[in-house]
């Protein structure tokens, strides 16, 4: 990845996570490395986390690459009440 972004959870809404919150969405990555598309795979149990996660997906940028064909990235990520964290594969 070249850039990745995290979504921002107020503090007040983090606080009232309990456990870990998975959200993963899969994102079509076109030969500039630009998101193009974004579906949601498992928008785990909260419509709102996976509106945050959703959001930030689609302004992540990956590598570019010589060929033509796009990518797809399963992208997921993981909300705590210590904040949030990120892992991609490439499919």
């Amino acid at each position: 990845m070249l850039h990745e972004v995290t979504p921002d959870v107020p503090e007040k809404i983090s606080q009232k996570i309990q456990g870990h919150v998975h959200v993963t969405v899969r994102v079509l990555v076109d030969p500039t490395g630009d998101v193009t598309g974004v579906l949601m795979e498992n928008p785990g149990p909260s419509k709102y986390f996976a509106r945050l996660a959703d959001n930030a997906a689609r302004e992540w940028q990956f590598i570019p690459e010589d060929s033509e064909r796009a990518r797809v990235w399963l992208v997921t990520f993981v909300f705590t009440r210590d904040g949030v964290s990120t892992r991609a594969i490439e499919q």
